[in-house]
């Protein structure tokens, strides 16, 4: 276990508190930016009712996307690194796939496609400011009230990780009070 995993299972246990019972209790969560599915396996793992949305495209960017001229090094993957990815996420979450919901495809759309509230959504995809705007946009509709928004990467600013101003400004725009804990890793209940 990681830190920032480390860090996302001490937040999702708030999720347990005396009206949820069960501290394992978190029903529904979604992952965005899922890659080789090291904490897709990991709160599989640690939540034993989860049934999680795993969402990433898993596809190369456009050569002329924002995400690509950002300069991330995730960005700038092979197709066959991308691919890679997803066969080992399988392979890492192939003990919950009953509980396991793959969505292979971008992060907008796949919200578009959710009809359940979730507990949690943790967005760790594109960290361009357009993408993680566009990420929160999406799924914190999806979460029910007292659900937790969250993600990873807060700590990094530059050019190529607009991450903290995405968070910052959506925060503002919705009355949210993000916290940061170890590992980069923010996060913010839904009122």
């Amino acid at each position: 276990m990681n830190v920032p995993q480390r860090q996302l299972f001490a937040i999702l246990r708030l999720l347990a508190g005396p009206h949820r019972g069960d501290p394992a209790g978190v029903d529904y969560g979604a992952e965005i930016g899922v890659d080789s599915g090291d904490t897709s396996a990991f709160l599989l793992r640690r939540f034993p009712r989860l049934r999680l949305f795993m969402v990433d495209p898993w596809v190369q960017p456009d050569k002329s996307s924002e995400y690509f001229r950002s300069a991330d090094g995730c960005a700038r993957q092979s197709q066959a690194c991308f691919d890679r990815a997803f066969a080992t996420a399988m392979r890492q979450t192939h003990f919950a796939r009953r509980r396991r919901i793959v969505i292979r495809m971008p992060s907008p759309a796949a919200a578009k496609m959710i009809s359940h509230y979730l507990d949690f959504a943790y967005i760790d995809a594109e960290h361009t400011y357009s993408g993680c705007l566009a990420d929160m946009d999406a799924w914190y509709p999806k979460l029910h009230p007292g659900g937790i928004l969250c993600g990873h990467d807060y700590n990094y600013r530059s050019p190529r990780f607009a991450v903290p101003k995405a968070v910052d400004e959506f925060a503002k725009e919705h009355g949210l009070k993000i916290e940061v804990g170890k590992g980069s890793v923010w996060w913010a209940r839904k009122p």
